[in-house]
């Protein structure tokens, strides 16, 4: 299966395949492709998603020093959700104290 997004206005292939070689993603910045390899996890496929993402997102900002680093783009895979529902909650409760 593959899907077409676009990443600050470039448009990527992301493509899901049946297996990649030990690796659970890919994202090649030159020719626009990412590629996930399929997982009934959804756990697991959302921090591929968002793991191979962040490097394509570092590339198209410009920040092509960072866009291969494996460490920020784990840390981001790891964290993104969690700040994510911080955020939730805050603004959950943010609205509770205006009633």
């Amino acid at each position: 299966m593959k899907t077409i997004i676009k990443i600050k206005g470039t448009p990527y292939k992301v493509n899901f395949v049946d297996a990649l070689y030990e690796v659970d993603g890919l994202t090649d910045t030159k020719n626009k492709n990412i590629y996930i390899q399929k997982s009934e996890d959804k756990e697991e496929l959302q921090k591929t998603l968002i793991h191979e993402l962040t490097h394509a997102f570092f590339y198209e900002c410009g920040l092509i020093q960072y866009c291969n680093s494996e460490i920020l783009a784990y840390w981001i895979e790891n964290n993104l959700s969690d700040i994510f529902n911080s955020a939730c909650n805050l603004i959950d409760c943010l609205k509770q104290k205006k009633k």
